[in-house]
């Protein structure tokens, strides 16, 4: 009688202890994981948006096809793939992804204009 007493005290401080380990757990290790994911998801976003920006670029560099022209469709190609961005936050990343491309052809020009 005295080892079932003794048994079930020791299964309810594990079970006690569990549940503290796990709540622990879960209060430091969510936020991480959601700010984890959070991140991993931009950084696809921004891989699409680069995709888009680049194609874009290619696909119109024949064309007099102006900036608003082209950040519309780009816009638009990033709207259909759903990524969960309103249009302005696209547009920022859209922005971004244009001057770093821009950057990169003056530094590229700059580097041939050296030679």
């Amino acid at each position: 009688m005295n080892d079932i007493f003794t048994t079930e005290i020791v299964l309810s401080i594990i079970g006690v202890v569990f549940t503290i380990i796990s709540a622990l757990i879960t209060k430091k290790l969510l936020p991480l994981l959601v700010a984890k994911f959070g991140i991993v998801k931009l950084q696809k976003a921004m891989e699409y948006v680069t995709i888009s920006v680049h194609g874009i670029e290619e696909l119109y560099k024949a064309t007099t096809k102006q900036g608003l022209f082209k950040k519309a469709d780009a816009l638009d190609n990033l709207n259909s793939l759903n990524l969960g961005y309103t249009d302005a936050q696209l547009v920022v990343f859209i922005n971004s992804t244009v001057k770093k491309m821009n950057e990169e052809k003056e530094r590229i020009a700059n580097a041939v204009a050296s030679l």
